[in-house]
């Protein structure tokens, strides 16, 4: 079970992987979705 502070810690971890492949592959992106 994870508590809150690994929550909020994995919530931004995921978001940062977000924000980096946004930045560095935005074309992939649309290729996806």
């Amino acid at each position: 079970e994870l508590s809150e502070e690994h929550k909020e810690t994995a919530t931004q971890r995921l978001l940062l992987e977000r924000a980096t492949m946004d930045e560095t592959a935005p074309v992939l992106s649309e290729e996806e979705f």
